[in-house]
């Protein structure tokens, strides 16, 4: 991986002779021109964030599948959710035993254990959620997503 140093005046925020602050040549570099128009645009550009058959995947659902792929995108968000916000409180109890005056070594490696637990659960619901849609599509419709 490509990493660039900034000077300390980029760093600060400083205009070059450009005009432009040492931050946002920083992210040309990184990233390219158009990266960088495309997320002051306010696009969301790179990063995975995007659905998992990719932005034209709705383009060719049926209206069936289209109310399915909702329902079950639905039903995803909520479970997830919920153990997201678990997953944040055992985190935060996980800091406190690290910052406790005496921690208890074992207790720490249960509640990480804990922690690992319900991260595969997560990835669990996600990968039975990819399971599920594929499941509403036709054949050709899969066989397009490859």
């Amino acid at each position: 991986m490509l990493a660039f140093v900034l000077p300390a005046s980029a760093q600060m925020g400083a205009k070059t002779m450009h005009g432009k602050s040492g931050i946002s040549q920083y992210r040309e570099m990184a990233h390219g021109m158009e990266y960088h128009q495309d997320h002051m645009r306010g696009k969301h550009v790179g990063h995975g964030r995007g659905h998992l058959f990719g932005s034209h995947w709705k383009e060719t659902l049926t209206e069936e599948q289209k109310v399915a792929a909702d329902k079950l995108h639905l039903t995803l968000k909520r479970s997830v959710n919920v153990r997201k916000a678990q997953l944040r409180v055992k985190k935060i109890e996980l800091n406190n035993m690290v910052a406790s005056d005496t921690p208890d070594i074992m207790a720490i490696y249960l509640k990480i254990d804990e922690i690992l637990d319900m991260k595969g659960d997560i990835m669990k619901r996600k990968y039975d959620h990819m399971v599920e849609m594929r499941g509403i599509l036709t054949p050709e419709q899969r066989v397009s997503l490859i």
